[in-house]
């Protein structure tokens, strides 16, 4: 993660239109994990007159989650099954969007991919009024989005051209799921950084959803359900960690591949990530009593390796904010993120009845 400022002058608009594609830029430069910080942050002050309160350094999700008995378990479980479980999965895995021609498969030696970026303010009012009929629904703003999400990639699916499915529309879905504040000891301050871990929504790709008949609401609330279940087996929730950490990087990729590729580096359709509202200070005092506000926060991460094809995005402050991460066409990938923001804004008019496809319909997409 690199943390960078910039400040524009008001002749350099023009510049600040195009502050999205600096973000992916700089995010596809690389860095080697066994010798590099992940971490780069540079802050340039004045020497204070007090003493700056300096906070612990915390432990790592690792340490704060596992107890130790878990993660012998885990590593265990991983020796004994994590390569035949990683071959087996990403082999039958069928993309629903195609990946574009530039990306490489996952094998040794590695080589990177480009990720793209697309990035979206939404209004106030429509998050207002989204959170309000969520809670009118009994449904967590995750589980609706994990419905948006599916209506999103229907849409982009025929963009694309592929055929109506014969059965229901299948996806092979993850979401990263905050576990800030669910380990065992939380830590007292509000930290920065990423505390997730995996959760599934497996029968997205094992059941699939009919599209005519499903209730939008009614798919939101499964979600939600599947979530919470998923995130009561530590075990299963840990697995994927474990495996990114330990296995598909520089230092163990040639003995845990093999010759083994993954084609285009492709391991599922999407991850869904609902970041939340931004939890620091939004005001900052500058010099000669200039105030710095902080109006909108927007997440991206590239993939340069092996990953989803697709990741979404959500974070809020006055709005929702939306971003997106994708390996598909340009075409396909703008027509998923605009059906993503737009279903998303207008997810306070669908009404109780209303099926996956009426939701399109009436977004005419």
């Amino acid at each position: 993660m690199v943390l960078s400022a910039r400040e524009f002058s008001p002749t350099g608009a023009e510049d600040w239109e195009n502050w999205g594609q600096f973000v992916e830029e700089q995010c596809q430069i690389g860095f080697k994990r066994f010798e590099q910080f992940m971490f780069q942050f540079a802050l340039l002050r004045p020497h204070p007159a007090e003493p700056v309160k300096e906070l612990p350094l915390r432990p790592s999700l690792y340490e704060m989650w596992f107890p130790w008995w878990h993660k012998l378990l885990a590593t265990a479980m991983l020796a004994l099954f994590g390569r035949n479980t990683f071959m087996k999965t990403t082999k039958a895995l069928t993309p629903v969007l195609k990946p574009r021609a530039d990306q490489h498969d996952f094998g040794v030696p590695f080589q990177l991919n480009s990720t793209s970026a697309l990035f979206q303010e939404g209004d106030p009012v429509n998050m207002k009024s989204t959170l309000k009929k969520c809670k009118e629904e009994s449904v967590s703003f995750t589980g609706a989005l994990v419905a948006t999400v599916v209506a999103a990639y229907y849409h982009a699916s025929k963009v694309q051209g592929n055929p109506e499915p014969e059965g229901n529309f299948k996806l092979s879905t993850e979401l990263n799921y905050n576990m800030r504040q669910r380990v065992a000891h939380p830590a007292e301050e509000t930290q920065v950084g990423l505390y997730v871990a995996i959760a599934g929504c497996p029968f997205l790709g094992a059941e699939g959803v009919d599209m005519k008949i499903t209730k939008f609401w009614d798919l939101a609330r499964r979600a939600r359900e599947e979530i919470v279940k998923h995130a009561k087996k530590p075990v299963l929730m840990g697995m994927p960690l474990f495996m990114m950490d330990q296995k598909p990087h520089m230092e163990a990729a040639g003995q845990f591949l093999g010759d083994y590729k993954v084609k285009n580096s492709v391991s599922g359709d999407v991850n869904i990530s609902s970041v939340g509202r931004y939890m620091y200070k939004q005001e900052h005092a500058l010099a000669n009593n200039r105030v710095l506000t902080v109006e909108n926060m927007h997440i991206f991460a590239a993939v340069p390796h092996i990953g989803t094809s697709v990741t979404l995005w959500a974070s809020s402050m006055n709005a929702f904010n939306y971003s997106i991460g994708h390996k598909c066409n340009d075409e396909v990938g703008k027509a998923l993120f605009e059906a993503y923001v737009a279903v998303c804004e207008s997810t306070s008019l669908i009404e109780a009845d209303d099926t996956m496809l009426d939701v399109l319909k009436r977004l005419d997409l």
